[in-house]
């Protein structure tokens, strides 16, 4: 599953999305992602079907879980969707790898890995 910040959010721009867990006030879905976040997507996926908005915290997120929306999104479409200020953040802890970096960069650590990735789905 890959959550993704929901185009247009920076613009303003309103699209309608299909439902998705109720939020709660203030702290959202933090507490149930905290506690089991493989379980918090896989439920969301189960119930509410292959995308999916979520609130973490003050920001809106699209959680898609079909392989095809996946590949469309990393692969075909990778330069509409830009991460979050979270991901900024957060690559100043872990570095600039494949889930933080974007552009040239994350092009790069994606060819890096693709032969790995391409040799396993062969196997």
């Amino acid at each position: 599953m890959a959550p993704v910040t929901a185009p247009g959010a920076a613009t303003g721009a309103r699209r309608a999305l299909p439902n998705g867990p109720p939020v709660r006030p203030v702290v959202e879905h933090l507490p149930e992602l905290r506690r089991d976040l493989l379980g918090f997507f896989t439920r969301c996926a189960r119930e509410y079907g292959d995308v999916v908005p979520v609130r973490l915290g003050p920001q809106r997120a699209i959680l898609f879980s079909d392989p095809a929306h996946i590949e469309e999104i990393l692969i075909a479409r990778h330069r509409d969707f830009v991460k979050s200020a979270a991901f900024r953040i957060l690559s100043r802890t872990v570095g600039q790898g494949l889930v933080t970096s974007e552009g040239e960069v994350w092009l790069r650590q994606r060819r890096l890995i693709q032969p790995g990735v391409w040799l396993r789905e062969r196997a």
